[in-house]
């Protein structure tokens, strides 16, 4: 096969892990970038070398040299360009969540299975190498029967941040927020490592960014899961704190903490199988390579890109499926629901 062309709709945040990313990868070559801020598609033309930008999705989409795309733009459009992406014949790599409403997502799931296109959410983090090290130690069992799994996260989020953005902290835009967008990456994981879930409780606030924000700022959850696991995500903006993370997984055969930070960090790990106790350390002391963007974005985008590209040559599903990113889409609606804020 030819070498793949890639696109990327949206030059803001995270639009720098893709074009690296992708860039990164032998066989594939980013040809077009497109922002409807044409300045901020030009930007990150220059900054990567990158031959065309334009301004309009619609120019990608119809070009018949494009193989795949990155969705990298607010979450309210992501169904609408994933579906135009895969109606067009494109390969589709997006950005969490992988929709808003869930039958956006469960159509453009039915579309790229008729039409055999990869069509993958965003999920860097599975590729941490610390996180593919303990999911390997669970699905060996060396944790023994999980009990339970706990998540936090501290970012601290100023009034500006959504001042700034016409999208961040509105329902229509945003779709939530710190659970929707910053926590989204530990409700993920959680699925990753526990299996499928079902909600309990939750509460929610937003009492520091109200009134700036529509969203909450401070959630705390309890999920359950159908292997006997219980789980709790609990995350605040309203910190002083710009990112500190935390994942603790407890099983009868052992317990493992980390972060997702970057560079990921191992906090605890007491396992009675000491053989995978020491590929879990060495899995932390391997080097990590710089991130391109954001810092706690993390740089394991390289992995899932390298990952959805194979899956596209290869004709197989990728390590990320739409159905895993839809998972998570719908614990995290109904999240909201119980906390009576959607």
């Amino acid at each position: 096969m030819n070498r793949l062309r890639h696109a990327i709709v949206g030059c803001g945040r995270v639009a720098p892990n893709h074009a690296f990313a992708f860039q990164a990868i032998p066989d594939c070559e980013v040809t077009i970038v497109c922002d409807r801020e044409i300045s901020k598609a030009t930007e990150l033309a220059c900054q990567y070398a990158i031959p065309r930008a334009v301004a309009d999705a619609r120019e990608v989409f119809s070009d018949p040299t494009i193989d795949s795309v990155s969705i990298a733009v607010d979450h309210a459009a992501h169904g609408r360009l994933v579906l135009q992406a895969l109606k067009a014949g494109k390969h589709v790599l997006v950005e969490k969540p992988i929709a808003l409403d869930p039958q956006e997502a469960e159509q453009a799931i039915s579309i790229s299975e008729q039409a055999g296109l990869v069509l993958s959410p965003v999920s860097q983090h599975r590729f941490d190498p610390v996180v593919r090290s303990v999911q390997r130690a669970i699905e060996a069992g060396a944790l023994g029967r999980l009990s339970a799994i706990w998540t936090s996260l501290v970012c601290g989020r100023d009034p500006d941040y959504y001042r700034t953005s016409y999208w961040r902290g509105t329902w229509a835009g945003e779709g939530g927020s710190l659970l929707m967008n910053q926590a989204y990456h530990a409700v993920d994981l959680m699925h990753l490592l526990a299996g499928p879930s079902r909600p309990g409780a939750s509460a929610m606030s937003n009492a520091y960014l109200g009134s700036v924000i529509e969203t909450e700022d401070t959630v705390a959850a309890i999920v359950s899961f159908e292997n006997g696991c219980i789980g709790t995500v609990s995350s605040t903006s309203a910190a002083k704190d710009f990112w500190h993370s935390s994942i603790t997984v407890v099983g009868t055969r052992g317990t493992v903490e980390f972060d997702i930070g970057h560079p990921t960090k191992l906090r605890h790990c007491s396992l009675v199988d000491s053989r995978t106790e020491e590929h879990i350390r060495a899995a932390c002391l391997a080097p990590s390579r710089p991130p391109p963007g954001v810092s706690y974005y993390g740089a394991s985008h390289v992995d899932q890109a390298a990952d959805f590209l194979s899956a596209i040559r290869d004709g197989r599903r990728p390590a990320v499926t739409a159905r895993d990113g839809l998972l998570t889409l719908e614990l995290i609606r109904s999240l909201y629901r119980i906390a009576r804020w959607y």
